[in-house]
């Protein structure tokens, strides 16, 4: 897929009876490197690679089971850091 024609999709796991805020969804499947690198260069740097975290955050939680603790930690930890660096300039 051409980088400039990106196509994302969210996919939503079905039920036989509606239960809303009770569905997985997993958000923008189909990025990639290369489509968040041009995402970056159409709608900026922080738009990008947050769909992109969000896509591998929803994918590693839903379908690998990875516990979302650790994707939550990794970011909390991110966001420390980013912060003392601002306060320190």
């Amino acid at each position: 897929m051409e980088a400039k024609r990106t196509f994302l999709v969210s996919l939503r796991s079905g039920a036989p009876l509606s239960m809303p805020g009770m569905l997985d969804i997993v958000l923008n499947l189909g990025i990639n490197d290369k489509i968040a690198s041009a995402l970056a260069k159409r709608y900026g740097e922080k738009f990008a690679y947050d769909t992109y975290r969000m896509f591998l955050q929803l994918f590693g939680s839903i379908v690998l089971k990875v516990d979302k603790l650790l994707f939550d930690n990794v970011i909390e930890d991110r966001q420390s850091l980013l912060f003392k660096q601002r306060c320190n300039k």
